[in-house]
C-alpha cells in the first residue's frame, strides 16, 4: 500500500480442509473463517507503515509456509522511530 488506510482482501479455499485467514487490523487481530471450497472478503485498517504479516492458524499451517504479507509505505512517526545513528542509504553521496 501507498500508504496507510483500508484494505480489502478476497481469499479463496479450494481445499478440503478449512482455513482461516488471521489479519492485522487496526492495531489488533481479525479472523476470517474459510470453510471447505468457499471465499471470503476481508477489510482491513493499516493506519502506519510497516510490515503486516498474516496467515492460517489452523494446523501449523501459517509455520508451512501459508503466509502474507501486507507492506504499508510512509514515513515512520518521529515517536515511533529507533534511536540509532543515521545511516548511509543506497545511491547517496558522500
Amino acid at each position: 500500500m501507498e500508504a496507510g488506510g483500508e484494505l480489502e482482501l478476497k481469499f479463496s479455499n479450494g481445499d478440503q480442509t478449512a482455513h482461516m485467514a488471521l489479519m492485522p487490523h487496526d492495531g489488533d487481530r481479525m479472523l476470517l473463517e474459510l470453510p471447505v471450497h468457499e471465499a471470503g472478503l476481508v477489510r482491513v485498517r493499516l493506519d502506519q507503515p510497516g510490515l503486516y504479516w498474516f496467515g492460517c492458524p489452523v494446523s501449523n499451517h501459517a509455520g508451512r509456509g501459508m503466509l502474507g504479507l501486507v507492506v504499508v509505505k510512509g514515513q515512520v512517526p518521529v515517536d515511533a522511530r529507533l534511536d540509532r545513528p543515521a545511516m548511509a542509504q543506497p545511491g547517496a553521496e558522500d
